[in-house]
């Protein structure tokens, strides 16, 4: 053979060879992403069942502190939704077997809640076993969520899944199977829970006024804004967002903030700094944030409630109107506990909500609201305050701090012109913080 030939057949031959190699590799890459992609959806849905289970307990405490029915109505209506994304998180996980506890006690969870909610619609009267059933439910829904919280943290682990799905776990090794196989055999006592039919809820988008009337400003501008904020932070502008109310983008390699074209006003800032110690204490904290509001000038903000995490603080603070905290004009600023830096900064809730406020007097007194109280309540404090409702709208409340009577603090929202009860917070006081759910 002429060593042309050989040139080429050995030419054609590598060119073949890397063209295979090339198509393995290809067929290897979409094996690997078609594999992340189950193991995320895995993760997913055992996110959505945890967090579901959560909202069950929660809300089903909550029913037990109800004074009212039509609050019990609402609250109802939010146990079914949450039920049904429980069953849908669930049914996207890979189990070899039906748990039938399980499925039936997140289906018949909601439904009772309606029956309860029914029936107090005709007597108008809350019975001490039907709050102490609620406590029931929420107690049973914990110990499932505690279950299922605890094999999460055990499946973040990236060779899991694929493990599971191979059925090569250690022999010693917690599988979604054996977890909840062990919680099914718990749940015996749902049974003559009643159904009452469906339920549904929905959201409305709210439209940001002080976003629609502003006027558009250009990136450098923007980014002047920022500088003007934080101008010890090097950051190059890299985006623009799409949507009705664009925001630009700026980041290095820790920070990182949105303004919005509309207005230049700042929406949210992050600086993933590591703060190693803490040597301020909360009010420190507290006067370096209302410093910083001013900078911003946001004015007539009152500090609500707090919490910290990673030797940050952050406060949540709300706009006060005419003697009103009003819980829909919020922000939330963190401050670097080492040197009272401001780190954090989130203000989506002003910006869609602010406004000038003008308050008529309430229709009912202070006095007519407290009467509205569940029994087993104590009341401590009272405010009058503006909350959002899970629609669009808007209710002026007044506010109870209450004790129950195992000690915990609980806050109660009455409405101020037909005394509904808006709303229930239960409040956990730990050392870092004060957080409700």
């Amino acid at each position: 053979m002429k060593l042309r030939n050989k040139i080429r057949l050995i030419s054609f031959l590598t060119a073949g060879s890397i063209a295979v190699a090339g198509l393995f590799a290809s067929q290897y890459i979409k094996t690997e992403n078609y594999k992340l992609k189950i193991e995320n959806e895995y993760v997913s849905a055992l996110y959505e069942l945890n967090a579901s289970l959560n909202n069950i307990a929660t809300v089903s405490e909550k029913i037990g502190l109800v004074g009212t029915p039509s609050r019990l109505s609402m609250l109802a209506s939010k146990l079914y939704c949450e039920a049904q994304i429980a069953k849908s998180a669930l049914s996207r996980l890979p189990l070899d077997m039906e748990y039938d506890r399980i499925y039936l006690f997140l289906s018949q969870v909601g439904n009772y809640a309606l029956s309860v909610s029914a029936e107090l619609m005709e007597n108008g009267k809350i019975t001490q076993n039907q709050s102490e059933g609620f406590l029931l439910l929420s107690k049973t829904a914990s110990i499932v969520a505690n279950k299922v919280d605890d094999f999460q943290s055990l499946s973040n682990n990236p060779s899991y899944w694929e493990e599971e799905l191979s059925g090569i776990l250690p022999s010693d090794s917690q599988s979604i199977n054996s977890t909840l196989s062990e919680t099914n055999e718990q749940l015996t006592d749902y049974a003559s829970l009643i159904y009452n039919g469906p339920f549904s809820e929905h959201l409305l988008d709210k439209t940001p006024v002080l976003l629609m009337e502003a006027q558009a400003v250009s990136e450098k501008t923007a980014e002047q804004l920022l500088k003007n904020i934080f101008p010890n932070i090097q950051f190059n502008f890299t985006q623009k967002t799409n949507g009705q109310f664009p925001q630009y983008r700026f980041e290095n390699d820790t920070f990182c903030a949105s303004v919005y074209e509309n207005g230049g006003y700042i929406s949210f800032v992050r600086n993933q700094r590591t703060v190693n110690e803490e040597l301020i204490d909360y009010q420190t904290a507290l006067s370096y944030a209302n410093v910083f509001l001013e900078k911003m000038n946001m004015y007539d903000m009152t500090a609500t409630y707090y919490y910290t995490e990673n030797n940050m603080c952050v406060i949540n603070f709300a706009y006060m109107a005419e003697g009103v905290i009003c819980y829909t004009d919020l922000v939330k600023v963190g401050v670097a506990l080492d040197n009272g830096e401001i780190i954090m900064y989130e203000a989506s809730g002003y910006l869609y909500n602010h406004k000038q406020r003008y308050f008529e007097k309430q229709k009912y007194s202070l006095k007519e609201a407290l009467a509205k109280l569940n029994s087993s309540l104590t009341a401590i404090s009272s405010s009058l305050v503006l909350i959002p409702t899970d629609a669009i709208n808007e209710r002026l409340c007044y506010e109870f701090l209450c004790r129950r009577e195992s000690g915990e603090e609980v806050l109660i929202y009455i409405n101020a012109n037909n005394l509904i009860e808006e709303q229930i917070l239960i409040l956990l006081k730990t050392n870092g913080g004060t957080f409700v759910r």
